[in-house]
């Protein structure tokens, strides 16, 4: 088969949309380009003099061409380059300049226990997490704290607070619902998720960050990207820590997985752990030397097995665990679809059911069940693209 190569500072920036974060693909004889930038790009959609002649069907990229069509002279070629150039320089300069204004995570930690402590529980949001199981000292363990549409405050924090608005008495949020605190792995609160007590019309995500324009909510371990990484929320259970899990989202599903299964837990807004790779690994590290494990149990969600984009996070994730030296073991309880409960709605008595599979296990259950395979190599996904794109 023929060969494909990350777009990279050392390999080169995409041709398509300038990244050089290593998520595009440039075929080796430079016909090809698959580019996740503008993964949602039509077919035969222009980009930067590059047609799109297959559009993304589960893999994250769409395939481009250099669009015969246009004229590229060399000197279009160098005005497009030097552009890319430009906004390169752009984007660093903002880069560093958002850096510069973050808060450190004692400044955050200190400000939103602060906030957390001025405010208080809607009984809405107390009935909702009692109905997904908490406990009233679990909820109280949790930190939730309610807010209403723009939320005003009492007392003034820095505006440079993610979600703090100007003048620093009020939040920037126009729904209502409650916040989940995300803590780190050394038990500072870093950042906040709303949980909106009702989602707009035309919306999906429940969840949203609490930020702003201009706020900084990434934080930057060391050896991280210029733009920093998101945040991964820690959860510990109350008695023994058995062992280390991760467990998709910030709030009430990390949380519970913690306190019924006795794991230390990793969470992730959306699943995405491999996006905050230096994060994510200094997380792992300091987990391991407090559970004094390297076997890391991971919980999909109910109908996992048949998203084309959730396997493939979860092929990014699980091949990160292996390359640090973590054994890695599926929690299985059947859920094949979204008919099944995901890991925080299971009965008390249907969590010892759980069964903790093996890579090699999870895959047969896949294929037997007709979902994807969950070890499925880059190169057999470009491998797929080369063949509809008739190279």
């Amino acid at each position: 088969m023929r060969t494909f190569t990350p777009t990279t500072k050392r390999n080169g920036a995409c041709e398509v949309c300038g990244s050089e974060t290593g998520k595009c693909r440039r075929h080796i004889d430079n016909e090809l380009h698959l580019c996740m930038t503008y993964a949602d790009a039509r077919l035969g959609s222009i980009e930067n003099g590059f047609k799109c002649i297959k559009a993304d069907s589960g893999s994250g990229w769409a395939s481009f061409k250099l669009d015969n069509s246009q004229e590229w002279s060399q000197l279009t070629r160098l005005e497009w380059k030097a552009l890319h150039e430009q906004r390169k320089h752009k984007q660093v300069k903002e880069d560093e300049q958002r850096r510069q204004r973050s808060l450190s995570v004692v400044e955050r930690d200190q400000q939103y226990r602060l906030l957390l402590d001025e405010l208080t529980l809607h009984p809405d949001d107390t009935a909702d997490l009692i109905s997904r199981g908490f406990t009233r000292e679990q909820i109280e363990l949790a930190s939730f704290k309610s807010v209403e549409h723009y939320q005003q405050l009492q007392s003034r924090y820095n505006e440079l607070l993610p979600g703090i608005k100007v003048g620093g008495k009020g939040l920037i949020i126009s729904c209502a619902g409650y916040l989940c605190p995300v803590t780190n792995a050394d038990g500072q609160i870093v950042a906040c998720q709303i949980r909106l007590r009702s989602i707009p019309t035309g919306d999906q995500n429940r969840y949203r960050w609490l930020s702003g324009k201009g706020q900084t909510l990434h934080l930057y371990p060391e050896g991280c990207s210029p733009k920093g990484e998101l945040p991964l929320p820690v959860f510990r259970p109350q008695g023994l820590r058995e062992g280390i899990a991760l467990a998709e989202g910030t709030g009430a599903k990390p949380f519970l997985v913690s306190q019924r299964l006795n794991l230390l837990t990793i969470g992730a807004a959306g699943g995405q752990w491999a996006s905050s790779p230096q994060l994510f690994r200094s997380t792992l590290e300091k987990a391991h030397l407090e559970v004094k494990t390297k076997e890391i149990k991971i919980f999909p969600d109910a109908g996992d097995i048949l998203n084309p984009c959730v396997m493939n996070r979860w092929q990014k994730v699980v091949a990160l665990l292996e390359q640090w030296g973590w054994s890695v073991l599926i929690g299985w309880w059947g859920q094949i679809d979204k008919t099944h409960p995901d890991i925080d709605e299971l009965e008390l008595e249907q969590i010892n059911q759980i069964s903790m599979l093996t890579i090699a296990e999870f895959q047969a259950i896949c294929q037997e069940r007709g979902g994807l395979l969950f070890n499925n190599k880059l190169e057999q996904q470009t491998e797929a693209i080369e063949e509809e794109s008739g190279f």
